[in-house]
């Protein structure tokens, strides 16, 4: 059934193919993956007049001019720079015709589900199951696949498909305490406060909000570290209020628990979010963007060098990707 699929599509189109290198260190390549396993891809489309709307953005965030404080609702930010709607339909059209379901059109992107068998064959590539030396088991093809040409010139960008997330090795270290001993490495919410000179009679506007944002799937926080924090804190309860993509607690990742607490203990009384992404900057960027309302402040303690941005990401080259990223969170 691949073979027949393989050959369906390329009955369809010519491929345009790309080969890429990845970052898949400590991740091992297991077995292929199962045909009828459904998995989502995203497709970033080229956009349009990405100047004009840098332009749009200084305009309004500049006091002096006459339209500060006018921002743009969405419909007119996509409406400047996605690509013309025939574009993106016929992305939609042809994804749709290889055996694509839940098919979302947001102009500069299209996103959908597909089985792996469908993959395969719309991107000519093979489907394996990767596993991480920390446990972390993952869906992605083989480094080398293929745009279908079909659709190759409104396509810049393919999420989901071929990157290995970049996990931390799997080190652990303990350093013993002496007996009675101060724990040096607490660090008090009020000592922040007191670093960026924020005043004690300070209290957060209960109207404000803050997100504190975790990619490639991290695993979570828990909820019971939460009410330890506080405590040995002596601050008020920490509560999250919108949990947004995976939530395992199960296993507490430490970079996602330090972000919160520290987090709800500085920005205490506003509402918090805590959304994890599957993958990288450009999918938060635009699930943020499809938000009808959103939190004020993003927090992200995340990165990866920017020359180097194509390890964790299908890109050409990196400066075409963190120009992109750069205009999602312009929009």
């Amino acid at each position: 059934m691949r073979a027949t699929l393989l050959l369906l599509i390329a009955a369809l189109a010519l491929l345009a193919v790309v080969v890429q290198g990845r970052y898949n260190r400590n991740w091992e390549q297991l077995h292929r993956a199962p045909a009828g396993r459904v998995l989502p891809i995203r497709l970033a489309l080229f956009q349009r007049n990405v100047d004009v709307l840098e332009q749009a953005v200084l305009d309004i965030s500049d006091p002096e001019s006459a339209n500060y404080g006018k921002w743009w609702s969405s419909k007119q930010i996509i409406d400047l720079v996605a690509p013309p709607k025939s574009v993106s339909q016929r992305v939609v059209n042809f994804v749709k015709h290889a055996g694509a379901t839940h098919i979302k059109n947001r102009g500069d992107f299209v996103s959908f589900e597909a089985t792996v068998e469908v993959i395969e064959a719309m991107f000519a590539t093979e489907m394996y199951v990767w596993q991480h030396e920390t446990g972390r088991v993952v869906t992605r093809s083989t480094a080398r696949f293929a745009i279908p040409a079909a659709i190759s010139s409104a396509v810049q960008f393919v999420g989901g498909l071929s990157e290995l997330p970049a996990l931390p090795e799997r080190t652990v270290r303990h350093v013993p305490l002496k007996p009675n001993a101060a724990d040096l490495g607490i660090i008090l919410p009020s000592l922040i406060n007191q670093i960026y000179n924020v005043p004690a009679s300070f209290l957060t506007n209960n109207a404000s909000s803050l997100c504190l944002a975790e990619f490639q799937k991290d695993t979570s926080f828990a909820k019971s570290d939460l009410e330890m924090f506080a405590t040995k804190m002596a601050i008020p309860p920490i509560q999250v209020e919108h949990i947004v993509g995976p939530y395992k607690p199960q296993s507490p990742d430490a970079e996602s628990s330090l972000d919160v607490q520290y987090g709800g203990a500085i920005a205490q009384k506003a509402e918090l979010w805590f959304w994890t992404v599957k993958g990288w900057m450009l999918e938060f960027a635009d699930d943020l963007f499809a938000l009808q309302k959103m939190p004020n402040v993003i927090s992200m303690s995340w990165g990866w060098p920017e020359p180097l941005q194509c390890q964790i990401i299908h890109c050409q080259n990196s400066e075409d990707y963190v120009e992109r990223v750069n205009t999602e969170f312009l929009k």
